[in-house]
């Protein structure tokens, strides 16, 4: 992959300008960036004033079979909206955050205004640092167990009024492996899955700045022989179901995400304590990665959310353990391509 299309992972604190409050706050929107996001669609655009970074969504970007109702959109901004966040913090002022703050567009999911100044702590360098250094790494992890204080600092971070996460026990892991197994054969089976899938896979050698390279060894091991070509075509669900089965199983901690109302609102919080649980595991050394596909199918949630144990509305299954860290970055956009006046 070139390496001009990862360049946005090369930030550096050090590079952060001196004077120019709008110059300042045009560096935290790089952070922004480099949040996580479904399809790596990357389905944000930022105005930037003399006072404040605005949160919009981009509507291009929507993912119409697996999001009908845009709430990963949602989460993935609100991740977005976690690293501007963190990043405020770091550079010494605090963060006011105005949600949905424009009734009549809904495309407006927030406004971060620059705070009084902000004394930086331990954790605001710590989950800075982080964002530059996460990945979503969808390969095997090794067996040995989190341990508890580990597991516990993930937990806790992600809680918050309206929001939690909860750990599953064995049995439930075996039960979301199942629902996780039948989402795949269920999608890969449905052609109009599979073409929007294959939209947002990058060929090698592509130039693109957004989808999933298929370069990237962590894809179903089917995909980067088949090619775009064959997903279109064919169903190969039953492989895919059968690889994912194994890791959910075998995840040396599971977790499901969820919040008390599944509403817009909901879903931008959802996205800020997935990311904040992201960058702590990944400053204190845990590879993560999130399944959407037993949430995508309608039919298929409430049974998530039985086996979580929890009221409410599961938003994101999660896989947390210890594995490789030489997973690469992935593309992103140019800072000039996500900012609109």
């Amino acid at each position: 992959m070139s390496s001009e299309l990862v360049e946005a992972w090369t930030l550096r604190e050090g590079e952060r300008p001196q004077r120019g409050v709008v110059e300042q706050l045009r560096f935290l929107v790089r952070y922004a960036i480099l949040a996580p996001s479904t399809h790596n669609s990357q389905p944000w655009k930022f105005r930037v004033t003399d006072h404040s970074v605005e949160l919009w969504s981009d509507p291009s970007r929507m993912l119409d079979r697996i999001d009908p109702d845009r709430r990963q959109l949602f989460m993935s901004c609100g991740g977005a909206l976690a690293n501007l966040r963190i990043a405020m913090r770091r550079f010494g002022n605090s963060d006011q955050v105005l949600y949905l703050p424009t009734p009549k567009r809904p495309d407006h999911l927030a406004t971060l205004h620059l705070g009084p100044p902000h004394d930086t702590t331990p954790q605001d360098r710590s989950l800075c640092d982080a964002i530059i250094r996460r990945r979503t790494n969808r390969g095997k992890y090794e067996e040995r167990a989190l341990p508890d204080p580990v597991a516990s600092q993930i937990l806790e971070i992600s809680n918050r009024p309206g929001c939690w996460m909860v750990e599953l026990e064995q049995g439930s892991k075996r039960e979301i492996a199942d629902i996780v197994a039948r989402a795949d054969a269920q999608q890969l089976g449905d052609p109009s899955f599979r073409e929007e899938f294959a939209q947002w896979l990058a060929p090698r050698g592509s130039r693109r700045r957004d989808g999933i390279p298929m370069a990237k060894k962590d894809l179903p091991s089917a995909l980067p022989l088949a090619g775009t070509m064959i997903l279109r075509r064919f169903d190969i669900g039953a492989g895919v179901a059968a690889r994912e089965h194994e890791l959910v199983t075998h995840s040396p901690m599971l977790t499901v995400l969820g919040t008390d109302e599944d509403t817009p609102l909901s879903w931008l919080i959802a996205g800020e304590a997935m990311q904040d649980a992201f960058l702590t595991a990944t400053h204190l050394g845990v590879a993560t990665s999130y399944l959407n596909q037993a949430i995508e199918e309608q039919e298929l949630r409430p049974r998530v959310a039985a086996a979580s144990g929890r009221g409410g509305f599961p938003q994101l299954i999660l896989r947390w353990g210890y594995g490789p860290s030489d997973v690469p970055p992935t593309p992103r956009r140019a800072l000039e391509d996500v900012l609109f006046e």
